[in-house]
């Protein structure tokens, strides 16, 4: 037992820093998302997802998933304490991504006519596409100081860069906004990402690793691995961005760019806001999983105890964003974003489901089965966009929403089987117990607010918040005895 509660304390300490941390980034994109509505309009954030979706798949791409890969093999090195090997993978990775900077610059300004043909039906925005190369350099670097802190388990210093650089980002971009309008997007774009770089040189600096002496063969040699394994790490989101490229562009020529912005507006809300809880624990959860992962019995146990965590944290916010949904759209946003109320309450269920599949997907990347990680991505992002471009052909907004929820069941229901057949993986009658009474009250929230008129969705939805938030705060107390935390604290106070 005293294991058990080590390791939900030890999930539960990085989940509330980076939880923090996440938390701060969403006021800052609520601010941002806030200019961004007012000075740009829903046609305006509509291009602003454009350019932003296109140079995400386009990061995605070229970045070969070294960020990811050295994550796994840092922290190998880091859970083995052997300085030697620490310092060779930083000097490979920090040799390979230097090469994927490059690289983005040339995809970038060679795809630059035919992203404006294709994204925007003209030529004008060509020198949109090669003005905004120069980000991928300053990614690169920043995505490689990140990534050092999070494979050597500097969470603090990570968390901090990462305030840091979302703060930096915003202070220079409402400006661009305010004097410039939608010609502002591009610049905005570039000096947010200068910005954050310069933020991670500062942090780079307080990296102490030995300075190892590598030729190029030895580069190539050494980072063959690597690569391998990012890029099908890389292929694996290259897929998402993909999709969401795809289905933006899509909604854009054959619905309107209104649509688009409405559309972004509510993935930002839910995906967005929510996601907070998932990035919080991914920091720290796949670098532990990994140095875990040769030890069945403890690798099966941080599995379950982080889908546990999940779970009880998501529960409450998902009933709570239920309710508030309308009030957080007009105090985020405008109410010429109302429309998407329809797409938020049919995607929360499929969050809560996307959360317990997002726990067992891990595993297949920790254990370095890149083949069928390769093979599982394809058939969940193929059945995702397909999904999504009937939704919206047949249910407009609302069907998109439709189409999330039933692509995430069938991709829990892909995962589960994998990690039933292929690990002997499977969750305990205690986890889906706690699953489904939260899911419980997450769908009557959804009925309530659905198909009741106003008093009653919110007297509905007000009891299915105070079950889930008392069921929730009742199980993390008995894994982590919240209760006695905070009596400790409070005395260390009062002293």
């Amino acid at each position: 037992m005293a294991g058990s509660e080590s390791s939900y304390r030890q999930i539960f300490k990085a989940t509330t820093l980076f939880g923090g941390v996440q938390f701060f980034n969403i006021l800052i994109t609520i601010i941002r998302g806030k200019f961004s509505a007012i000075l740009l309009g829903a046609e305006g954030m509509g291009i602003n997802s454009l350019f932003a979706s296109t140079i995400e798949m386009l990061k995605n791409l070229t970045s070969l998933g070294l960020p990811q890969s050295a994550v796994r093999d840092i922290a190998a090195a880091k859970g083995s304490e052997d300085e030697q090997q620490m310092g060779t993978t930083a000097k490979v990775f920090g040799r390979w991504i230097l090469f994927t900077a490059l690289l983005g610059v040339a995809v970038t300004i060679g795809a630059s006519w035919f992203l404006s043909r294709w994204l925007f039906e003209s030529g004008d925005y060509t020198f949109s596409f090669i003005a905004l190369s120069v980000i991928f350099v300053f990614f690169a670097f920043t995505s490689g100081t990140y990534t050092l802190l999070r494979g050597l388990r500097q969470n603090k210093l990570l968390a901090l860069a990462n305030v840091l650089g979302s703060l930096g980002g915003l202070v220079v971009a409402v400006p661009f906004y305010y004097f410039f309008g939608v010609s502002g997007i591009v610049p905005a774009l570039i000096v947010s990402a200068i910005v954050t770089w310069l933020i991670s040189v500062y942090f780079k600096r307080k990296i102490k690793l030995p300075d190892i002496s590598l030729s190029l063969r030895e580069t190539i040699d050494k980072g063959a691995e690597m690569v391998k394994l990012g890029v099908v790490l890389s292929f694996s989101t290259f897929l998402l961005v993909a999709i969401r490229f795809v289905l933006n562009a899509y909604i854009g020529r054959t619905g309107s760019l209104h649509d688009l912005g409405i559309y972004n507006a509510g993935v930002t809300i839910t995906t967005g806001y929510v996601g907070l809880v998932f990035t919080a624990m991914i920091t720290d959860y796949f670098p532990r999983l990994s140095s875990l992962i040769h030890d069945k019995e403890k690798w099966q146990q941080t599995v379950t105890h982080q889908a546990e965590l999940v779970l009880l944290i998501l529960g409450p916010i998902l009933v709570l964003l239920l309710i508030a949904a309308p009030l957080i759209i007009e105090v985020l946003l405008t109410k010429e974003f109302l429309p998407v109320l329809e797409y938020i309450h049919w995607s929360v269920l499929g969050i809560f489901l996307q959360a317990i599949a997002w726990a067992l997907g891990v595993i297949v990347v920790a254990k370095g089965d890149m083949r069928l990680k390769l093979v599982t991505e394809i058939i969940g992002k193929a059945v995702v966009l397909s999904m999504n471009i009937v939704g919206y052909m047949y249910g407009g907004i609302k069907g998109l929403g439709i189409a999330f929820l039933l692509s995430n069941m069938i991709n829990l229901l892909l995962i589960g089987g994998v990690s039933y057949v292929k690990y002997s993986f499977r969750f305990s009658a205690g986890f889906f117990t706690l699953a489904v009474i939260l899911l419980s009250t997450c769908v009557l929230a959804f009925i309530a607010v659905s198909y009741f008129n106003l008093v009653p969705s919110l007297i509905i939805g007000g009891i299915a918040l105070l079950i889930s938030g008392f069921y929730s705060y009742n199980q993390l107390n008995k894994r982590l005895d919240l209760a006695g935390a905070m009596k400790s604290f409070i005395d260390k106070m009062r002293k």
